[in-house]
């Protein structure tokens, strides 16, 4: 369907213009004819070309400007102007002899009679311009549907990489895990058995949260609770938690797993460092618009830092910049044997 006639308000805009060009057509009828009468003749008649005039578009688009050549087009717009506009001045005559004898107005026929050649005129140029519009709405149209489709890319393209990333820190934690139980089996078997059930209760509870774009903050923290009841097996009484959760935060959307990485990279190149363990503090707290989350563990300053490829904190990095902009934010310090992560996203309420 034509887009003017499609849409109310293009249709009003398009008439609106054809009854302006109806207001200057009366001026040929004049003195000769009374404004009323004048307007009466001429606003049907633009009225008329004004629909007329739509059968251009159909041109328009037949004859792409990227793929025809100028002469073509050229030749074809102002040869349908032609015969467009003769077609108008046989319904104008026709029209002319209605209203000669509806108002008893001879003199009506005559005027067309002697406006003839501007009618003609005026009816190519009407019917160029109105094609010059035509394209300039097929560019738009183009324009606009070259935009959406560059959007929905960005959007797959955002969705694929958050889905890599995801799949990046799923393999990086189950391999660890499983290099823990494998060092527990030959020290304490019924431990490692233990582990073996609390890691397979983690895993499915990670695999269904994970699957979801968000997640509440509290059913992270409680991920993390089962996580640190697997490491605790292996840490005993060297791994201490502090977890300090200000109310009204628990109910606040995160990315699922975003947590996870960093309290594992706290374990690993901290508590696992140090011969007496130590402490991991976890504190959420909510500023204003924002969410912070914190995760401080101790670290043996004078011990030399282990290999690591980071893939963990750099995938929480990037989750966080892809889902929030800048409004996502990581922030990493070491001051005193501690070492803290600070996490800063916008306080959504997750939606149940």
């Amino acid at each position: 369907m034509h887009p003017i006639l499609a849409d109310k308000k293009k249709l009003f805009i398009y008439l609106s213009a054809w009854a302006l060009v109806g207001v200057l057509l009366a001026l040929l009828f004049l003195p000769a004819l009374d404004w009323t009468t004048s307007l009466l003749i001429s606003m049907p008649l633009a009225f008329i070309y004004a629909f007329m005039s739509l059968a251009s578009w159909y041109t328009s688009r037949s004859l792409p400007l990227e793929s025809t050549g100028f002469l073509r087009i050229a030749v074809v717009t102002v040869l349908s102007s032609v015969i467009s506009s003769s077609l108008w001045l046989i319904l104008a005559r026709g029209l002319s002899f209605l209203l000669a004898n509806i108002l008893s107005l001879p003199e009506v026929v005559e005027q067309f009679k002697s406006n003839y050649p501007i009618l003609f005129g005026a009816g190519v140029l009407l019917y160029l311009l109105t094609t010059a519009v035509h394209y300039l709405l097929i560019a738009f149209e183009a324009s606009r549907n070259a935009e959406r489709r560059t959007l929905e890319l960005k959007v797959l393209a955002h969705e694929a990489e958050l889905r890599a990333l995801r799949a990046q820190i799923d393999p990086h934690f189950l391999f660890n895990s499983l290099n823990s139980i494998s060092a527990l089996t030959a020290q304490d078997p019924s431990a490692a058995r233990t582990m073996c059930i609390l890691l397979g209760e983690f895993l499915r509870k990670s695999l269904k949260l994970g699957a979801m774009e968000r997640i509440s903050l509290g059913e992270e923290i409680e991920l993390i609770k089962n996580f640190l009841s697997v490491e605790q097996i292996r840490f005993g009484s060297r791994l201490k938690v502090d977890l300090s959760i200000v109310q009204g935060t628990e109910n606040c959307s995160v990315p699922p797993l975003i947590l996870q990485p960093l309290i594992e990279n706290a374990i690993k190149h901290g508590i696992s460092q140090l011969v007496d363990g130590g402490t991991i503090q976890l504190v959420t707290v909510r500023r204003g618009s924002h969410l912070s989350i914190s995760v401080k563990n101790h670290v043996d300053e004078d011990q030399k830092k282990s290999p690591g490829n980071g893939i963990g904190l750099l995938n929480v990095k990037h989750r966080l910049s892809n889902l929030y902009g800048n409004d996502g934010r990581v922030d990493v310090a070491e001051k005193n044997g501690q070492f803290s992560v600070e996490l800063e996203l916008p306080a959504m309420e997750q939606r149940k």
